[in-house]
């Protein structure tokens, strides 16, 4: 139980730190940023949670104001 939770935390936190790198990033180098984050989370968790954070941040880029800038 406690590992799931550990697990959950890093995941967010993952999350919520690419997020708010973007939001100070220009856009043309999101892909660079994105990447970088994704290649730790490689060591950090699993594929499978490394490709769900991956969809998260896609299609938060995609519905957010983040883009427009």
């Amino acid at each position: 139980m406690v590992l799931l939770i550990l697990i959950v935390d890093l995941k967010n936190g993952i999350i919520f730190a690419i997020i708010t790198e973007l939001k100070i990033t220009d856009k043309n180098k999101f892909k660079i940023v994105l990447n970088d984050y994704l290649n730790i989370s490689k060591s950090l968790v699993s594929q499978k949670e490394t490709k769900l954070i991956n969809a998260i941040i896609q299609k938060y880029m995609d519905k957010d104001e983040i883009n427009k800038k």
